[in-house]
């Protein structure tokens, strides 16, 4: 679900995307320009932005609420990022 930020959140796509290794040279220019951006924001959503919105049950059966900007989502998922350690 899209939702507009009424307050301030935590990228988790940032998180995830800021502890992997990717080699730049697999980005494109508009993922590089949106990974600047959320670098910018201290991997934030900032109020007024949209962003991603998922509620759901982890691996161990805990409830998680999931928030992330459209575009570093979509990178996190081309480059096969999210996985389970």
């Amino acid at each position: 679900m899209i939702k507009t930020a009424r307050k301030e959140y935590d990228c988790m796509a940032c998180e995830w995307l800021f502890n992997d290794d990717v080699e730049p040279g697999v980005l494109t220019f508009p993922e590089l320009r949106s990974i600047i951006k959320a670098e910018k924001n201290n991997g934030k959503i900032l109020k007024g932005q949209k962003y991603i919105y998922y509620r759901g049950k982890d691996i161990e059966g805990k409830n998680y609420t999931f928030r992330a900007i459209p575009e570093i989502d979509a990178i996190c998922k081309r480059l096969d990022i999210y996985q389970y350690q």
